[in-house]
């Protein structure tokens, strides 16, 4: 809590929580009530300049109607106590979050129960996961909590940090970790290709990096898949090369497959190009399920070339994107020629 806000407070020994928001010169509260006790719950609360809500499992639980500004002021930021008060919270917490924004109810419910990439968090302003210690070890060398999404780090007081009772290292053990810390992920133009590069700062559980492809942001296609490390605590390094990119703005993004088939998305990096007389475009090379994409800018004749130079198809097409079936062809190099531009393609 500070000044401006309370969250959660419970007033009547164990049965409500409490959202307070110190709004025009007055505390305004929303409660709800606590499905049971001696259980893990995740709550949440919101407040959009309109409307306050509080979450429970994701559930919305009780909102109200209220205008106006949140009260600020410069007074540090405290969990687990009622500062000026002898009032601390009776029970186990993990992951605190703060934001900047009022978090959807969809957003709420699909990271409510694993831990977060604070580097893809629109909004996060803090995040402190509190897991920095050593279970049933001793952790009295540990007096900070790091803020893991900003520079907001604070002091423990009152902590239980040594032996298997310490509350430091207490987690919801349905809490899903993240599988890979990723330090680093760049795009950049490569002669007429786009390299990418990423690297790890640590592995567990993963299984494979595939590297997603898009020409407007909106519509991705997998263009390649990348082994991942499985299990490592040290720096590993990867990267990958697009021969063809498209004439104009080229997005890419990763998506991480740990080995339980969880799913996580990286930012999206983009790489401008301007070709010129860019007649034919191919979408997705190597041409994976039998389905050759492209994009033409003019009417034109279409020929495709095996690597020994045999004509195996050839039709005149109209401008747009176009898709070739190619499933009935023999895995290996072809070339697609137009009335002026030849590209190569490899069918797997």
């Amino acid at each position: 809590m500070n000044t401006g806000y309370i969250f959660p407070r419970t007033d009547d020994g164990s049965a409500h929580c409490v959202l307070y928001l110190h709004i025009g010169g007055s505390w305004r509260t929303l409660s709800a009530t606590y499905p049971s006790l001696n259980a893990w719950h995740h709550l949440a609360a919101t407040y959009d300049g309109s409307t306050m809500k509080l979450y429970i499992e994701g559930v919305l639980a009780a909102s109200q109607a209220q205008a106006g500004s949140i009260a600020t002021n410069s007074n540090p930021l405290v969990l687990g106590n009622q500062s000026g008060y002898s009032e601390y919270f009776g029970g186990t917490a993990d992951e605190f979050r703060i934001w900047n924004v009022a978090r959807t109810q969809s957003q709420i419910q699909n990271n409510m129960n694993k831990e977060l990439n604070p580097t893809t968090q629109t909004g996060l302003v803090s995040y402190y996961t509190a897991d920095q210690g050593i279970a049933g070890g001793s952790n009295t060398g540990l007096t900070t909590v790091i803020d893991q999404a900003g520079t907001n780090n604070g002091s423990l007081s009152n902590f239980s940090l040594s032996g298997a009772t310490s509350n430091f290292v207490t987690q919801y053990s349905s809490l899903i970790g993240l599988p890979v810390s990723l330090a680093s992920f760049t795009a950049k133009k490569n002669g007429n290709t786009v390299l990418l590069n990423w690297s790890t700062a640590s592995e567990q559980n993963s299984k494979d990096f595939v590297i997603q492809y898009s020409s407007d942001d909106l519509n991705w296609n997998d263009i390649a898949v990348i082994k991942a490390a499985e299990n490592s605590t040290t720096v590993k390094d990867y990267s990958y090369v697009h021969t063809a990119p498209n004439n104009g703005l080229n997005y890419y993004r990763l998506s991480e497959t740990d080995i339980d088939g969880r799913i996580s998305l990286s930012d999206t990096r983009f790489v401008r190009f301007i070709f010129n007389n860019a007649v034919l475009v191919i979408l997705k090379n190597p041409v994976m399920n039998g389905a050759l994409q492209i994009t033409l800018d003019k009417a034109t004749m279409l020929s495709v070339y095996g690597s020994d130079g045999v004509l195996f198809w050839q039709q005149k097409l109209d401008a747009g994107v176009k898709t070739i079936d190619v499933s009935f062809y023999a895995k290996g190099l072809y070339f697609i020629k137009t009335e002026d531009t030849v590209k190569k393609i490899v069918i797997q």
